[in-house]
């Protein structure tokens, strides 16, 4: 079925294809032929910045060069259209041009063609790669492993979009004055959590702008940081604190873990399970001596009460236009 195989759960919809490859970010402006024609010639548009090394070595420009976000730079010799390495390179920055920004430095000092990776979040230079006989889908992969981000800032541009995706969130919320952990929770996500991207979605999201949730919560931007679960049914806060949670990834892998298992969801219908005491005698178990988020301060009732899911009210409405649902 064509609506399954594009994940398409509300109409109307318009997904965008480039090169035969569906892009994952669907068209969300008005239905008017002038916003497609709009549209669609501002993704025609190069968006490649070209800039010239005139001779120099590749480290001495591209340490130069200023970009407040993910930053892919392809490092050429010269700009030759028989590269195809080059060409590879300049389709996939086609494709990719909302994920990341790209530069494309020529007339090196060098005669490698390289791919460069500049992290937004520590503004650090990640990796260098040499590119020796790479096909298409080589070069696209390693610049989408690295421009989609396993963290993603949450705002209201972007929330119904992410919200369409159908995934819960598990969210961090800062302060200014916490802004800083931002890094540390993108790290752990990287490191330890990156095979749960495709059944969760990590997320950092300004408290004080989205006071609204936190309220849902019973809580204030006077409580923040803090770290949550939105199920897109219920959402759950993580009782610790999140200095505690970032310093030992077992504390949000628990948490998905209790989302998984419907642990959460069981505790807010039946209250906290059962906790087998352990013979003093015995060896403690490392693993039990973690706290989970289903049995840590769970005593009163407004601690194991969850709030209804704020985001899931992004969610495609069953009430909205459909050609398929009989509407009369």
């Amino acid at each position: 079925d064509l609506c399954a195989e594009h994940g398409i759960r509300k109409y109307p919809t318009v997904k965008v294809q480039k090169y035969g490859i569906r892009v994952k970010r669907e068209y969300r402006g008005a239905r008017t032929k002038e916003a497609l024609i709009n549209f669609v010639n501002e993704h025609l548009t190069d968006n490649l910045t070209i800039v010239n090394g005139n001779g120099r070595p590749a480290q001495e420009v591209w340490s130069k060069i200023n970009d407040a976000r993910d930053l892919i730079i392809g490092l050429f010799p010269k700009l030759d259209p028989n590269s195809t390495h080059l060409q590879h390179f300049r389709k996939a920055v086609f494709l990719e041009r909302e994920n990341c920004s790209f530069q494309l430095v020529h007339n090196l000092s060098e005669t490698n063609e390289q791919l460069l990776y500049r992290e937004a979040v520590s503004n650090e230079v990640k990796e260098i790669t040499t590119l020796k006989n790479a096909d298409f889908p080589t070069i696209h992969k390693w610049i989408l492993d690295r421009c989609v981000s396993p963290v993603r800032e949450l705002t209201f541009e972007n929330a119904e979009e992410i919200a369409d995706e159908g995934l819960p969130f598990l969210l961090l919320f800062y302060d200014s004055k916490s802004a800083h952990l931002k890094r540390r929770f993108h790290d752990l996500v990287k490191t330890h959590l990156a095979d749960e991207r495709k059944t969760i979605n990590f997320l950092t999201a300004d408290g004080v702008v989205f006071s609204h949730p936190l309220s849902h919560l019973n809580k204030t931007p006077k409580d923040l940081p803090l770290i949550c679960i939105d199920s897109l049914v219920h959402m759950y806060k993580h009782p610790l604190p999140v200095n505690e949670i970032l310093s030992d990834p077992i504390h949000l892998k628990q948490f998905v873990a209790d989302l998984h298992s419907q642990k959460l969801h069981r505790e807010f219908h039946y209250g906290p399970d059962e906790v087998k005491q352990v013979a003093a005698e015995s060896t403690p178990d490392p693993a039990q001596s973690v706290p989970s988020a289903g049995n840590v301060e769970v005593q009163s009732q407004s601690q194991t009460t969850p709030t209804e899911s704020v985001f899931k009210k992004l969610a495609p409405s069953p009430l909205r236009y459909s050609i398929i649902h009989d509407e009369f």
